[in-house]
């Protein structure tokens, strides 16, 4: 049957919460993700020359590290991080220089940070004509990573004992075209994939056009698709000489998701009104079951977004009336 886009979420509450501004001077540049980790919030940023920049939770700046360069722990190119099972680790995958850094999230507030670095050999990837473009790194259990790449001779894999192997290959029909690479590239670049916190279940949700996919994780590391959302209709633009192909948008795009965080109970997602190139106003939270709870309401322009559920917080970075970036939060009590 043909695929149909709904182009719209319909939940079943809603609610208003005001913003509190925690800070308005740091300047931030093109943040990517934020994060609360240990009583501290870690915003990813090339500001300044580093990449990670630490906050208390009301928005003072402690410090910032992982410096631009080649040194043993600098980087190149970091898109995201993720946190251990038990949050007591961080890694960040450097795309450029193919390694992945390891901090230990207590020596944070440290003078110096205890860190240490695992190199990516791409010898153990699977020979295809098309360059593989590993994306990300997740952490599993047991020190393993699940391999975010871009063919289906490796989509999802995982990474264990230095070796890469092929765990989830295939891709929804629902983008309009007979070229490979072309939906490799709708679905691999530029989407957030997260894993839920207990390691049991994945997602996958697209920036050009809004396509969710939720996925069941079993204590195998073997990944199968339990749902997909389909809300816009990817419809883009191609780089021109990218190889592989790489899709951009143009005039006919829609843009979905802008940021997603997820709870082992909900997913909040940042996706984007209908017609709308501006930043989201509404956080719209989903269950794992693919199921719309209720959308949060904030007035204001969001591009990332972190939850605390300890105390019932939401932080976000958002961009006021100047187009400047803000480190806020807002209370779901």
């Amino acid at each position: 049957e043909k695929i149909e886009f709904s182009n719209r979420v319909i939940c079943s509450d809603s609610i208003s919460r005001e913003l509190v501004v925690l800070n308005d001077t740091f300047l931030f540049s093109y943040p990517l993700q934020i994060e609360c980790i240990d009583s501290m919030l870690l915003v990813l940023d090339n500001v300044n020359n580093n990449f990670f920049h630490l906050f208390t939770l009301k928005g003072v700046p402690i410090k910032s590290f992982g410096e631009k360069g080649q040194g043993p722990i600098d980087f190149i190119n970091v898109e995201s991080f993720n946190l251990s099972e038990d949050r007591k680790i961080m890694y960040a995958y450097d795309t450029s220089l193919r390694k992945i850094v390891k901090y230990d999230v207590s020596s944070f507030l440290k003078d110096s940070l205890k860190s240490e670095v695992i190199q990516v050999n791409y010898d153990s990837l699977p020979q295809t004509e098309v360059p593989t473009i590993i994306y990300d790194m997740l952490s599993l259990k047991d020190s393993n990573f699940l391999v975010k790449a871009n063919h289906k001779g490796l989509r999802f894999g995982l990474l264990k004992d230095g070796k890469v192997t092929q765990l989830y290959n295939s891709f929804s029909d629902c983008v309009n075209t007979n070229d490979d690479e072309e939906v490799w590239s709708v679905f691999c670049s530029n989407t957030k994939t997260k894993l839920r916190p207990d390691r049991t279940k994945m997602l996958n949700a697209t920036y050009l056009g809004g396509v969710l996919e939720l996925f069941d994780l079993d204590d195998n590391c073997s990944l199968s698709l339990a749902k997909i959302l389909y809300i816009y209709e990817p419809k883009y633009g191609i780089a021109e000489g990218a190889i592989p192909k790489y899709v951009v948008f143009n005039e006919t795009t829609q843009i979905g998701f802008e940021d997603i965080y997820v709870t082992n109970n909900s997913i909040y997602t940042l996706l984007h009104s209908i017609g709308s190139e501006t930043l989201p106003s509404e956080i719209t939270v989903f269950d794992w079951a693919g199921i719309p709870i209720t959308k949060i309401k904030t007035g204001c322009s969001l591009s990332n977004i972190a939850v605390d559920g300890k105390d019932n917080t939401i932080y976000v970075i958002a961009e006021n009336e100047q187009n400047a970036y803000e480190l806020s939060c807002l209370s779901l009590n």
